[in-house]
């Protein structure tokens, strides 16, 4: 991502869990300086 201008805010976390699902959410800056987030679901 960093080629196209975007950077890594952080290391994607948990956010949540919920019984056998975890939710993680990676966030990043775009190439305006804005703050995006991706959600993703896990099944465990």
């Amino acid at each position: 991502m960093d080629k196209k201008g975007y950077s890594c805010v952080d290391k994607p976390h948990i956010v949540a869990k919920m019984d056998q699902t975890e939710t993680w959410m990676p966030f990043f800056k775009g190439s305006e300086d804005d703050t995006h987030a991706l959600l993703i679901e896990v099944q465990e």
